[in-house]
């Protein structure tokens, strides 16, 4: 609207507007017919009467994003490693890659297991990634299989592992049979012979501790100097529970024996 001076003025239409019916002619504190401060009242009180409404609808809207960005991650990780990308720049360093023959766009590596038919194979971004993390880290191997069937045929493949968790978490359902399985059994006996069935740490035999159980640990890792793996010098008779403190010793502790020997 326009007055007599030719100015122009807006008048708010809320009824409870303290300036209801009065002309404004700052234009700027206006949205649409309405004051901002009659405007942002009125934003309020809306949504203080449909508050369950508006969160209702922000949760979905969340979960909907959500639920985009997760199905793009699992695209992503699951889609086969391309040459190109960064990742495999990085992984380059410790695994051998080449180009896929068929598609030069993706990268290839080699399956672990020394037996396996295909040799090479395209790993999916999942798999480059968890390597990496594991190379850098020091914990695991999470090494490159192409099925699971490599993965349980492959030597490579620590199915150590498994009795390692179980002796830091649940070591009564290991039997002796199983824990001394590592060890050829001749050379263990000869180091259990030589020491008198008595660990050389706690000093507890096998005569005063008829349940005690024995194990043969040696001083300089077999996986790291294999020469010395039969070495009786080289090796000393344990209890489980000191065999367990002398794996936990930096240097000597199990992930980092795995990370220097594979």
């Amino acid at each position: 609207m326009i007055d007599e001076n030719g100015r122009e003025y807006k008048i708010c239409i809320d009824p409870n507007c303290p300036h209801h019916g009065e002309p404004q002619y700052d234009l700027t504190r206006f949205v649409g017919r309405y004051c901002k401060d009659c405007a942002n009242r009125r934003q309020r009180e809306k949504y203080a009467q449909n508050k369950e409404y508006y969160r209702k609808q922000k949760r979905e809207s969340l979960k909907r994003t959500s639920t985009t960005v997760k199905a793009r991650k699992k695209k992503y990780y699951n889609s086969p490693l391309k040459y190109t990308s960064k990742l495999t720049q990085r992984i380059m360093k410790y695994e051998e890659i080449r180009q896929d023959p068929d598609n030069p766009e993706l990268a290839q590596v080699k399956c672990t297991y020394h037996k396996c038919e295909k040799v090479w194979f395209t790993p999916t971004v999942m798999q480059a990634s968890n390597r990496l993390k594991a190379i850098n880290n020091g914990i695991g191997e999470l090494r490159f299989y192409c099925s699971d069937q490599c993965k349980n045929r492959c030597p490579m493949y620590w199915q150590k592992d498994e009795k390692k968790i179980l002796v830091e978490i649940k070591p009564e359902l290991l039997d002796e049979e199983t824990l001394l399985s590592e060890i050829d059994p001749e050379f263990r006996d000869m180091v259990f012979e030589r020491d008198n069935y008595t660990c050389c740490e706690c000093g507890r035999s096998k005569d005063e501790f008829p349940d005690l159980i024995l194990q043969c640990h040696h001083i300089e890792s077999k996986t790291l100097n294999p020469m010395m793996a039969c070495d009786l010098d080289n090796a000393k008779t344990l209890c489980f529970e000191c065999h367990l403190k002398a794996h936990q010793k930096d240097g000597c502790k199990y992930y980092q024996l795995r990370r220097d020997f594979c």
